[in-house]
């Protein structure tokens, strides 16, 4: 399966697989998104069946590019395995972030 991401209604979803086979189309489509826009950026995770540190590299990605134009950037709905993956890594930040705005 190979991935996708869409805008949808303000935010942007990422569907299937975030992996390292798949990070160079993923990371050329995310940087088209996030380059055109200059409001927060929601990145819904709920279709990712799956995550590896390439996927999990490419989501700090965007949230340090927010970051450097002072963007907010939410982690939305991340799927059972993309919480699984950041637990596992020590970034409960970004899930706990998100929880907190919800």
């Amino acid at each position: 399966m190979s991935v996708r991401i869409e805008q949808q209604e303000g935010r942007f979803v990422v569907e299937g697989e975030m992996t390292i086979y798949n990070a160079s189309e993923l990371k050329d489509q995310l940087m088209a998104h996030l380059i055109q826009r200059h409001d927060p950026i929601a990145l819904d995770l709920s279709g990712v069946t799956e995550i590896d540190t390439a996927g999990l590299q490419l989501v700090l990605m965007a949230r340090r590019l927010c970051a450097a134009s002072a963007r907010k950037f939410v982690l939305q709905d991340p799927s059972a395995t993309v919480r699984e993956t950041i637990m596992l890594c020590g970034l409960d930040q970004l899930i706990l972030s998100e929880d907190a705005q919800s």
